[in-house]
């Protein structure tokens, strides 16, 4: 809760209110078409462009509203995971860039068979040439078809989905590149003929471009550290700490406060002769809840994002003393150096993972290894769930260590697991999770943004002044 619901509600009920009253204003004014529009006609597609944003809303309002009406059956109700509007989002998303890419052709008249496809040739060509080159010289296929870093067993059955999830990005990707090289060759003609004109096609343009933008920073963003070199997407520093991420050495030197007075954490990167500072913020608010304001530092061809959770974010979120988060295949040191703890692996115990009525058992398998005798142990702590929901996680010990551990929660997706380790401290004082994420060509984000707003700019003056000249006529 970040304070902003009056205001959402506020934006909510004027958005509403004035879509509703312009209809009512203007419904006599609307023209009833005497016979249906042709399927090859403007009328048609803007028909089904207004039909896919309106089950593009209705996906994100079923997204949005599920915690609130899961209210009705239970007291903590899960929110909806990001893959949920992926996977409902992307499909659609490929349709409305199909629409963008052919909607400019019907802009003055109906449209034949014939015309379209002379029309679509070099369009259709430089978009395939386009797609077969982000495809042979980018990371993009290796991007989509990343497996899931959680075990193998638990990974299987989404492949199939991996895969369906790929073909639709690869599709939506030739789409973008054929709105962009369609509206373009609508731009070129309608130009040649009067400016005034392209302003519907520039902003098509715009949004195309802004849509690669989106695939080329979400897709293909990498992480700083290689997932072969730290296993996960964040890694620790300590204050003082100088430590090696992917090409960059990183030291965490202190903290100060911005204009604002919010805490801010230096990071100095350094790469061959390249120096610079980044002073990311996190910060508790008034309300109990953190905020973090990431730094992205441009480049030519990408940009860097770091954002960091201070030791306070954890220590204060609830959870418990002694937690820590691992990823599978992953090591902590603890106490000062004396235990190496690594996750080897999940074990699930013959657990019937498709069976709702069914309980479900995972371990943990732990090698615990004390680092002063070199003595190692295994350990595997149990979490399991019943079939109501409920979660039990009973503590395991190492009664010659005087340790013990707890298996508290994990990540499918990821493959981490929550564990609270009691008899050695787990952490320094003063320590950092810093996330930090390069994004190739972000800045075709704000380029097609840019562009968009001047073709709607164009659009929306030509309209103006054809109405008033429409007037000074009558």
């Amino acid at each position: 809760d970040l304070g902003l619901y009056n205001q959402l509600l506020l934006w909510i009920l004027a958005m509403t209110g004035t879509g509703r009253g312009l209809f009512v204003y203007r419904y006599r004014e609307l023209p009833t078409p005497k016979r249906e529009p042709h399927i090859m006609s403007r009328e048609f597609m803007i028909f089904s462009g207004a039909m896919l944003l309106a089950f593009t809303a209705l996906v994100i309002i079923l997204g949005t509203s599920t915690p609130i009406i899961g209210r009705i059956f239970r007291d903590n109700p899960s929110t909806v995971p990001i893959a949920f509007y992926n996977k409902w989002s992307l499909p659609l998303a490929v349709g409305f860039m199909f629409l963008i890419s052919i909607g400019q052709l019907f802009w003055w008249s109906k449209m034949t068979i014939e015309r379209l496809n002379q029309s679509l040739i070099g369009p259709v060509i430089a978009t395939v040439i386009a797609t077969v080159g982000v495809i042979l010289f980018t990371p993009f296929m290796a991007s989509i078809a990343t497996p899931s870093t959680a075990s193998d067993t638990l990974a299987q059955a989404s492949v199939l989905g991996q895969l369906s999830g790929g073909m639709q990005m690869v599709l939506f990707l030739f789409m973008s590149f054929f709105a962009l090289f369609a509206n373009l060759s609508v731009m070129v003609r309608i130009g040649r003929g009067n400016l005034r004109l392209v302003g519907g096609a520039l902003s098509h343009v715009g949004f195309a471009i802004l849509m690669l933008g989106v695939i080329s920073s979400g897709v293909m963003s990498e992480n700083v550290v290689p997932a072969e070199q730290a296993g996960r997407p964040n890694f620790v520093l300590e204050a003082g700490q100088t430590r090696q991420a992917g090409d960059w050495m990183v030291t965490y030197s202190g903290q100060g406060v911005d204009y604002l007075g919010h805490p801010t954490y230096f990071l100095d990167w350094q790469k061959g002769d390249l120096q610079f500072r980044t002073k990311p913020v996190a910060y508790e608010s008034n309300r109990g809840q953190w905020i973090q304001h990431p730094e992205v530092r441009p480049f030519l061809l990408k940009d860097l994002f770091v954002a960091v959770s201070p030791a306070a974010m954890f220590e204060s979120s609830g959870t418990a003393p002694g937690e820590v988060v691992v990823q599978r295949g992953e090591s902590l040191r603890l106490g000062d150096d004396s235990y190496l703890v690594t996750f080897d692996d999940f074990d699930l115990m013959g657990s019937n993972m498709g069976d709702p009525n069914s309980t479900i058992q995972i371990g943990a398998k732990l090698t615990v290894r004390d680092l002063t005798t070199d003595e190692v142990q295994q350990v595997m702590p149990v979490y399991r769930v019943e079939p109501g929901g409920q979660t039990i996680s009973a503590p395991v010990s190492l009664s010659a260590w005087d340790l013990t551990f707890q298996f508290m929660g994990m990540s499918v997706d990821t493959g981490e697991i929550r564990l609270v380790i009691d008899g050695v401290d787990v952490m320094p004082a003063d320590w950092l999770v810093v996330m930090a994420y390069e994004k190739p060509l972000i800045s075709l984000v704000w380029i097609g943004f840019i562009v968009l707003t001047v073709g709607f700019v164009v659009s929306t003056y030509r309209r103006a002044t054809d109405v008033v000249q429409s007037r000074n006529r009558v």
